[in-house]
């Protein structure tokens, strides 16, 4: 299933792409707390594909559900899985949550800030 999660998330070629961003969001963010139960094992094998995927949807303009949706599950991938597993990839998310920080919407500064101080935060659990 997470496979065409990720393609979901990748697609860009229809005009109701803020629908299947959402839904796709969705649907990962409720596999990521069920993954807890297996510990894991599935998601590791696509980190790198989901981080890169929820960064560039952490910065998708035409809508803000979207991005709050894909910083809450950048907070909850950080919170899920060993810092081990993650700390190579904490300079790069840290570095793209920057733009974040300068949303127009209050919320999502306000998640970007939680998110980005939680992946800076990596390696003090």
């Amino acid at each position: 299933m997470l496979p065409i999660l990720l393609f979901s998330l990748s697609n860009k070629t229809n005009k109701i792409d803020d629908k299947i961003y959402l839904s796709s969001l969705k649907s990962f963010e409720i596999l990521l707390h069920e993954s807890l139960a297996n510990e894991n094992k599935y998601l590791l094998a696509y980190t790198e594909d989901i981080i890169e995927r929820l960064l560039d949807m952490c910065v998708y303009e035409q809508n803000m559900e979207i991005r709050l949706l894909a910083l809450k599950c950048l907070n909850n991938l950080s919170i899920n899985l060993e810092p081990n597993k993650l700390i190579k990839y904490q300079r790069h998310v840290c570095k793209k949550l920057e733009k974040c920080l300068n949303d127009k919407k209050r919320l999502c500064r306000r998640m970007a800030v939680e998110t980005r101080n939680r992946w800076f935060l990596l390696t003090t659990k």
